[in-house]
């Protein structure tokens, strides 16, 4: 049932392919296999899962570093210190009296940063090795279907090689049914001497 199914779809691409422009030309088994590899929905997406596996093992491949981290940074303008009473006699002045100073950094800043890197992520390196699983499946799974795909359309072309050579038998066994017909009309159309 399955071949019938290919059988009509492959005619139906044939008829198509002749009533527009011929652009492809089909002359051997390996030239049909690339022409339907190039619009089978099967095949593209087989190689998009395979795309998908290698981009998640990258992906994996990062995740085994995993970095983690943070910073912080802060920045004070002091532009009013505080003002402190001190006695001048400290710094050389009158007795009783008081000096105004002030205590402090016009501006502070201060940077932070700390960073952290797993060296042992087990869960990352699990991650790859699934990951590297999930290519090999991939990659087995389209050649399956790459092979299945192949016995099935030649399956197919074969029985349509078979169906043309059965034709051309047929137009054969036609024309010499139509000469023996020929001769034995003739034959019948004589008269009995």
């Amino acid at each position: 049932m399955r071949w019938i199914f290919l059988l009509f779809c492959f005619l139906t691409v044939s008829i198509s392919q002749q009533l527009t422009a011929q652009t492809t030309s089909i002359r051997s088994f390996d030239d049909l296999v690339a022409y339907l590899f190039t619009s089978s929905y099967l095949y593209q997406d087989g190689e998009l899962r395979i795309s998908q596996a290698k981009r998640e093992r990258v992906a994996a491949l990062y995740g085994i570093i995993e970095p983690n981290g943070g910073g912080n940074v802060s920045y004070t303008h002091n532009t009013q210190l505080p003002v402190s009473l001190l006695p001048a006699e400290i710094f050389g002045g009158p007795e009783g009296t008081f000096e105004e100073v002030e205590f402090g950094l016009p501006y502070v800043g201060e940077i932070g940063v700390n960073l952290e890197f797993y060296l042992f992520n087990l869960t990352g390196w699990e991650q790859l090795n699934q990951s590297k699983l999930r290519i090999a499946q991939a990659t087995s799974n389209q050649k399956i279907a790459v092979q299945d795909f192949k016995k099935d359309v030649a399956a197919v072309y074969y029985e349509i090689v078979t169906l043309q050579e059965q034709s051309n038998a047929l137009q054969t066994n036609l024309l010499v049914a139509d000469t023996l017909y020929q001769l034995t009309q003739i034959k019948f159309s004589r008269p009995a001497s």
